[in-house]
């Protein structure tokens, strides 16, 4: 019979051990397992750090292997409608995602075209108070008339997933707001889209200036023509008048 419980107790002699399993005298829960650590903080711990050494960027701490099944799935089970953390390659083509078990709803996703999802409100930290050389932006409208809006295909997409979509060239943007626009390590553009609310804004400020002044400047014509109505109304009282005075001298 294969017991239900074994404790294992590993005593590291080299400092190089990468396994140290430990556990209490007589309380196997309050032990942990510690893959290159010999002090554990979690039941699972693992430390890839080493003071002094650079790791490259294909040393990854965790990696798990996964043929068409579920990759890696961690669930909080302390209540019936627990959110569990999801990785897989297999559901609808997400490959991560946050959701409630009992609710049937995603909270967050993340496909593998790269198309994120939330359920809830994105918010970007904006405090004024961790801002600093704060400057109004100016002249945005002749700016935008160089940036089109465009329909496109991707071409990263497989043939019959090039869904159409809507959006700007990161080109054009870069040209009028370089701000926006962020260049990987491998020279990819990519636009902040978010941001790009800042200079709607003050285009519809600034076009709302614009409409004032031209607003300004109708009334001042419609005033001069009034005035100019006027004055022809007076001229036109004084010619029937001297016409009068004409036709009267002649009888």
């Amino acid at each position: 019979m294969i017991p239900r419980l074994i404790r294992v107790s590993l005593v590291a002699v080299l400092s190089s051990t990468l396994l140290f399993i430990a556990s209490a005298a007589g309380q196997v829960v309050a032990g942990g397992v510690g893959i290159g650590t010999t002090a554990p903080e979690a039941p699972l711990h693992v430390d890839q750090f080493t003071s002094g050494v650079a790791k490259g960027v294909g040393n990854s701490i965790l990696k798990l292997d996964a043929d068409g099944a579920m990759g890696f799935q961690m669930q909080d089970k302390s209540d019936a409608l627990g959110r569990f953390w999801q990785f897989s390659n297999v559901s609808l083509n997400t490959i991560f995602r946050i959701s409630r078990s009992g609710t049937g709803g995603t909270e967050f996703s993340l496909t593998d075209a790269g198309n994120l999802t939330i359920r809830g409100t994105l918010t970007q930290a904006s405090d004024a108070r961790f801002k600093t050389q704060i400057e109004p932006l100016g002249d945005v409208l002749s700016k935008l008339g160089r940036i089109r809006g465009v329909a496109y295909r991707s071409k990263t997409e497989q043939a019959d997933e090039q869904s159409r979509r809507i959006g700007l060239l990161a080109q054009e943007v870069q040209a009028a707001f370089p701000e926006l626009v962020l260049e990987d390590d491998e020279g990819i553009l990519s636009v902040a889209y978010g941001n790009f609310t800042a200079v709607l804004l003050e285009a519809v400020k600034e076009q709302q200036r614009q409409n004032e002044q031209l607003a300004a400047r109708l009334s001042a014509i419609e005033q001069q023509n009034q005035e100019l109505r006027s004055k022809i109304a007076t001229l036109d009282a004084a010619l029937d008048r001297l016409e009068s005075a004409v036709t009267a001298t002649h009888r």
